[in-house]
C-alpha cells in the first residue's frame, strides 16, 4: 500500500493540470455559450433588480419562508401559473480570475 503523503506531488500536478484544461476549455471553446438564453428587456430587468436593492446571491422565485410552505395553496398557484426562476444575482465588476480561483478551491478543499 502507498502512503497518501507520498503522492502529493501528483495530486497536485493533476489538479492543476485540470484546472487549466478545464479554464481553456471553458474561455476559447466556449461549448456552454448556448445553455443560458437572452433575456427580453436586460435592461429593465437590470433596472428593477437595482430598484429592489438585491445584493450578490441566488434567489428562487416563488419560495415561501420554509419547505412546507411551498406546498400553500397560493405557492404551488403561483408555481402552476409560472413561470418561476432560479436567479444568481452578481456584483458589479464580477472577474474570471476570483471565479476560477474559488472553483479551484471549491473542488479541492478535501
Amino acid at each position: 500500500m502507498v502512503p497518501v503523503m507520498s503522492l502529493w506531488l501528483p495530486i497536485l500536478l493533476s489538479s492543476a493540470l485540470i484546472f487549466v484544461v478545464s479554464s481553456i476549455l471553458h474561455m476559447f471553446v466556449q461549448h456552454h455559450w448556448r445553455d443560458l438564453a437572452r433575456f427580453p428587456n436586460a435592461q429593465g430587468l437590470l433596472d428593477w433588480l437595482r430598484s429592489q436593492g438585491a445584493q450578490p446571491g441566488d434567489y428562487m422565485v416563488p419560495k415561501a419562508e420554509t419547505p412546507a410552505g411551498m406546498r400553500a395553496p397560493e405557492i404551488r398557484a403561483l408555481i402552476q401559473r409560472g413561470p418561476t426562476a432560479l436567479i444568481t444575482v452578481r456584483g458589479a465588476g464580477v472577474g474570471m480570475g476570483k471565479s476560477l480561483a474559488q472553483w479551484f478551491i471549491y473542488h479541492h478543499h478535501d
